[in-house]
């Protein structure tokens, strides 16, 4: 089969996926999925290095290993200060958390300069991955990342816990 009509297969089912899923949900789960976002996207914003996007997109859910329609926040950059002991991502889940948002500790994996973790409120799942390489030597008051990276996704799925 041609390259072409392989990839027009791929996006044809990706389109059939994305109607089918869109009808599962509740407005009120998928409003709360885009809120979540515009609120990570804020925050992603006060921190001035990092430049970033958010987009409606397929997200990932590496627990079931399922993709579901959601909408999803990039971001990358240099410099990026080591604040009150919290990177930008700690920061995010702290304010996420203090707004009624549950972590799902069964999503959580933790590596030498990396983490993912995920929060659910109610229906709506958002989960983190975030990777990041510190200037040498580390020093807890002066640490800089060379190189941070985030990924972020927001979903509504068929349950609340």
């Amino acid at each position: 089969m041609p390259l072409s009509a392989l990839l027009a297969t791929a996006f044809l089912n990706t389109l059939i996926y994305i109607a089918d899923n869109d009808q599962t949900h509740g407005t009120e789960s998928t409003d709360l999925a885009k809120t979540a976002c515009k609120e990570i996207a804020a925050l992603a914003n006060e921190f001035s290095e990092l430049k970033t996007s958010k987009f409606d997109g397929a997200v990932h859910d590496g627990k079931t290993g399922l993709d579901y329609v959601g909408c999803r926040m990039v971001g990358a950059g240099a410099g990026i200060d080591y604040r009150d002991d919290k990177w930008p991502h700690d920061i995010l889940r702290m304010r996420m958390m203090s707004d009624n948002w549950q972590e799902d500790i069964s999503r959580a994996a933790d590596g030498a300069g990396s983490t993912a973790f995920a929060l659910r409120k109610g229906a709506v799942l958002c989960v983190f991955s975030a990777s990041w390489i510190i200037t040498e030597p580390f020093e807890p008051d002066a640490a800089e990342a060379r190189s941070y990276k985030f990924e972020a996704g927001c979903f509504a799925t068929d349950d609340s816990g």
